[in-house]
């Protein structure tokens, strides 16, 4: 059981740097009232605020910190669940968080996330939506059990029963199974592969066991001849190579080549020389004139100068013709040289060609001798027998083991048809919808609404004494509507508190007098307030005329400061 005793909120929405704070273990019925907007529901907001981290009327985070003080928000309730004392303290600028059990303060080192579900799981063992049906009802956001979607009806009535342990045992059963049938199929796979494997090993070991000695001679006489081959093979490359170096040593190519270079440069510049002698010789020979100085050459002057001219003239031809000579021999060099490189490059070639007929016998060999290995080492047999064994020995060991977890994946199977909704679960809650119905038949009729309304094991309403045969929830008039909702919160108020774990000493009840309810309604709704004898209930109304009704009486209104303030009046 849950049994709050105390809450006290400060910079909380309208209120201001004061605490204000409500005794919650008093076991009495408290009215609080006020103007609209005077702080009446501050309450709701502050209790679902330090519990759960929201707001009960759907505010803002940031807007629930006082406009006008815009810090220092700050929210403390303190509770006894078994034999445990806890304190809460959650605030707003700066943020807080606090839990603290028996005074010592809960390790924090987790997110705030998941300190947060630590706390609903672990210490209130309940959660927002649970609460908000067991606990809190209010006009503005509360939705009625009749109002939710089936599955949200019955997550409730799980969490009120206390087996949505159930739900997350199916949660962990699905992830193992997952697991568990990777490690089946991957034994499969495993089992697979070794019978492949034994087969291929039976095979070769037939096949050794059938050897041809003939194949084996067969064999052993293919393997001299390439052996052979290869011989002949490495020699012919030797010799070539060896023949290959000698002509490399006979290759002047690249001297004769530069000598032609230089005859041929010698014989243009005397080319260029002789030109420019017989230019001069013609000019001699035609003028009578020069050019330079425009005074008359006279025929002895010329005549020594064609002397001259001619004289080099036959020189240039006696050099010219020298060179000539030297070219052809150069040039017949030159085609000896280019010979033997056709003859090199013909040995390499061939060297390539040996190389690669090489290769290729080199690769016949290895294939023929694993043949011939293969007929020749009688050792061969007693390993691959070895391997078969073990091979068998491997696929006994995966079958046996593939067997066990499939017994197991089946047993996992039937567990999660056991957790299941239509499991377990739907056998205790069937246990306690008789129980839920009672209780709501009770509440009806002390309300004096005389019909038979039900619940059936999926949460659906069935009305009786009423005019039409398919008369439901949704037919029923506002008021109605609301006497319903009522008997339902009273009623899981009682299951909770035959089940212990989400029984609570708190009830509060938001402007529940002040819509749809009329005067009948709320003596009604008085009346199964008193009986709720170890209950401290606050009713939250701007109604009057009520206060005689109620053990204590609350005010609340705005001072000057427009900070809402609580004066206790009876």
């Amino acid at each position: 059981m849950i049994q709050f005793n105390r809450i006290a909120y400060k910079n909380f929405l309208s209120t201001g740097n004061v605490f204000t704070e409500y005794k919650l273990d008093t076991l009495s019925k408290n009215l609080l009232y006020g103007k609209n907007g005077s702080g009446k529901s501050t309450l709701l907001d502050a209790l679902t605020f330090v519990l759960f981290g929201k707001s009960f009327r759907g505010t803002n985070k940031p807007n629930l910190v006082n406009e006008t003080n815009n810090s220092n928000c700050l929210v403390e309730i303190e509770f006894v669940i078994g034999d445990k004392e806890y304190l809460v303290k959650r605030g707003l600028k700066p943020n807080v968080f606090e839990i603290y059990s028996n005074s010592i303060l809960i390790n924090q080192s987790a997110s705030s996330k998941d300190y947060q579900e630590h706390f609903e799981t672990n210490i209130l063992r309940l959660n927002y939506k649970t609460f908000t049906q067991i606990v809190v009802l209010g006009s503005s956001t509360y939705i009625p059990f009749m109002r939710l979607p089936l599955a949200s009806r019955r997550e409730v009535v799980e969490e009120l029963l206390d087996i949505q342990i159930f739900g997350r045992m199916n949660n962990i059963l699905k992830s193992k199974m997952l697991v568990h049938k990777q490690f089946v199929d991957d034994l499969t796979n495993q089992l697979t592969v070794n019978k492949s494997v034994l087969a291929t090993q039976t095979t070769n070991l037939t096949r050794l066991l059938s050897r041809d000695t003939d194949k084996k001679l067969e064999l052993k006489k293919e393997i001299d001849v390439n052996e052979s081959v290869l011989v002949t093979i490495g020699d012919s490359i030797k010799r070539i190579i060896s023949e290959i170096s000698e002509k490399k040593l006979q290759d002047n190519s690249s001297k004769v080549l530069e000598n032609f270079s230089k005859v041929r440069q010698l014989k243009f510049g005397l080319t260029k020389s002789s030109e420019t002698l017989k230019t001069k010789k013609k000019f001699f020979e035609t003028n009578r004139v020069c050019i330079t100085c425009e005074q008359d050459i006279t025929e002895s002057h010329k005549s020594n100068i064609i002397g001259n001219l001619n004289a080099k003239l036959k020189e240039a031809d006696k050099s010219n013709s020298l060179l000539d000579q030297k070219t052809k021999k150069l040039e017949v060099e030159l085609e000896s040289m280019k010979e033997l490189t056709d003859q090199i490059q013909s040995l390499n070639d061939k060297i390539i060609e040996l190389n690669a007929k090489k290769q290729t016998t080199e690769a016949y060999l290895r294939k023929i001798r694993g043949e011939y290995f293969e007929y020749s080492e009688d050792s061969n047999i007693e390993t691959l027998k070895s391997e078969i064994a073990q091979t068998k020995h491997s696929i006994d060991t995966i079958e046996e083991q593939r067997k066990n977890a499939t017994v197991e994946y089946e047993k996992m199977l039937y567990t999660l048809s056991i957790l299941k909704d239509t499991g377990i679960k739907s056998q205790i809650i069937g246990q306690y919808i008789p129980v839920l119905n009672e209780q709501i038949q009770k509440n009806l009729r002390v309300m004096n609404f005389h019909v038979t309304f039900s619940l059936n094991e999926n949460f659906e309403e069935s009305v009786r004494g009423m005019t039409k045969d398919n008369f439901l929830y949704w037919n029923f008039s506002e008021g109605e509507k609301q006497r319903i909702d009522l008997a339902i919160l009273f009623a899981f108020r009682t299951v909770a508190a035959m089940k212990n774990s989400l029984n609570t000493n708190l009830l509060i009840l938001d402007e529940v007098f002040d819509s749809s309810m009329d005067t009948s309604g709320t003596d009604d709704l008085l009346t199964i307030m008193n009986d709720m004898v170890k209950s401290t209930v606050f009713v939250i109304s701007h109604r009057t005329g009520m206060e005689d009704k109620f053990d204590n009486v609350f005010k609340i209104s705005k001072n000057a400061q427009n900070f809402s303030t609580v004066t206790q009046e009876r």
